[in-house]
């Protein structure tokens, strides 16, 4: 049976920075990442839940089970969680032999573990690793090994903190995809902690925006990708256009504000990608916004150019597969692609 996690707690630390976090994750056998900049609180969140960090104050939730609850002192220390782990390093015993690491202290029928392990070695294709040392292992098969200990022990929920951090991106454009067939086999809810893009789009079924120790939004990957909830989650999603205090923006940019039904909205957000400069005499389709614009400054990616602008004293960012030509430009945005943030309901006192 599924069991949601749900985490509302508080942890401080030495200075300002306090972790925060409150979440309800859903535990049916979906990817929940834990998206957002460094520094932000996304591992501490894991350790949290994990007990590797006990909160000040505080619960945190598996269905009916409390693991903790600081004000009934209720703590259940980690062993005794149903948590499987990989950490970013995949902490092997570089002592142990594969299948060793991948049953080290786990209680039961010595052949039913030892069965379990060789049919997850089996489908992670690492069975022929059994008797080698980690230090024999390239990354990626590290990686295997670190999932297999995680999962053998059959654990209601599966923690990945960046799992993929110390592979080479060759490999890691290869692991993802097997990493996601893995995770749908199991069946097993998982938190994957990142703050790659890349693992959004090929790994995620829903995404918890994570900073300054706050949850955000959370909710389904499309929704959140597609629907920010404000400024600060859709600068961390990528959005390079980000325009706030509408009120002040100049009239041709206020054509932009898509009408929302009565509903305000604090800000508008589109990527650069959407942003298409276009060639003197090139039509744009109906009933897409056209926007005069003054080059700024070029730069090259790969085989993308990155172009600043300016449209009325406001700076745009837009992408492309073209160096843009001399003198006054126009740009073309259509509708769909702009996403409006809404506007922040306060509750009362």
């Amino acid at each position: 049976m599924a069991k949601d996690l749900k985490i509302d707690c508080l942890v401080r630390f030495r200075g300002d920075l306090t972790i925060y976090p409150q979440a309800t994750f859903s535990g049916e056998g979906k990817v929940t990442a834990l998206y957002g900049p460094s520094g932000g609180g996304k591992t501490t969140i894991l350790r949290l839940i994990a007990g590797l960090l006990r909160p000040d104050s505080g619960t945190i939730h598996l269905g009916a089970d409390i693991w903790h609850d600081s004000r009934k002192k209720i703590f259940v220390a980690p062993q005794k969680r149903k948590i499987g782990m990989v950490f970013q390093d995949y902490a092997l015993f570089p002592h142990l032999s594969v299948m060793a690491n991948v049953v080290y202290a786990i209680k039961g029928d010595r052949e039913e573990i030892f069965h379990r392990a060789e049919q997850l070695m089996k489908a992670l294709e690492i069975s022929d690793l059994q008797r080698r040392k980690p230090s024999c292992l390239s990354g990626g098969q590290r990686q295997r090994v670190a999932l297999a200990r995680a999962v053998v022990r059959q654990p209601d929920w599966l923690l990945l903190d960046e799992p993929m951090a110390a592979l080479d991106e060759k490999t890691k454009r290869r692991v993802r995809s097997e990493l996601r067939q893995f995770l749908q086999t199991t069946g097993i809810p998982s938190l994957l902690v990142t703050h790659h893009p890349e693992d959004l789009d090929i790994l995620a079924d829903r995404i918890a925006i994570v900073e300054g120790g706050k949850i955000h939004q959370h909710g389904n990957r499309e929704e959140v990708m597609q629907h920010p909830r404000n400024d600060l989650v859709a600068e961390i999603l990528g959005y390079e256009n980000i325009l706030t205090s509408l009120c002040e923006l100049p009239d041709p940019l206020k054509k932009l504000i898509p009408q929302q039904n009565g509903e305000s909205c604090s800000g508008l957000a589109f990527h650069a990608g959407d942003l298409k400069i276009l060639a003197p005499g090139e039509t744009f389709p109906s009933p897409g916004h056209r926007l005069p614009a003054s080059l700024v400054q070029t730069g090259q990616t790969n085989s993308l150019y990155r172009v600043t602008l300016e449209c009325h004293g406001v700076l745009l960012h837009a992408l492309s597969l073209e160096p843009p030509p001399p003198g006054p430009l126009e740009l073309g945005l259509h509708p769909c692609n702009i996403r409006a943030l809404p506007a922040p309901v306060f509750s009362a006192p």
